[in-house]
């Protein structure tokens, strides 16, 4: 494992830890399954497409976060940019 794959799994933990009390518990369970076996990618691919779907408000840190991650993964910025509209004022 290199020093850049161990980044993203904290990375994917901490965002996870973030954005964990909103999300139905189901979601919560299947996340982190996919964590716990090594598949953060799609584990961030659940997690963006739950918060959109649930309307699940998040921070301008979460969603820098999410933004990281998706450039991280080479997604065009339409794959998270509509999280946009989830941040909640400070």
């Amino acid at each position: 494992m290199t020093d850049q794959q161990y980044n993203f799994e904290e990375k994917m933990e901490e965002l996870f830890k973030q954005t964990i009390n909103n999300l139905p518990a189901e979601d919560v369970e299947e996340i982190n399954d996919y964590i716990t076996h090594g598949e953060c990618g799609v584990a961030y691919d659940h997690l963006v497409s739950q918060l959109f779907e649930y309307d699940i408000s998040i921070s301008s840190e979460t969603y820098e976060l999410i933004a990281e991650f998706g450039k991280f993964m080479g997604y065009e910025e339409s794959e998270w940019g509509h999280l946009k509209s989830l941040i909640k004022a400070p």
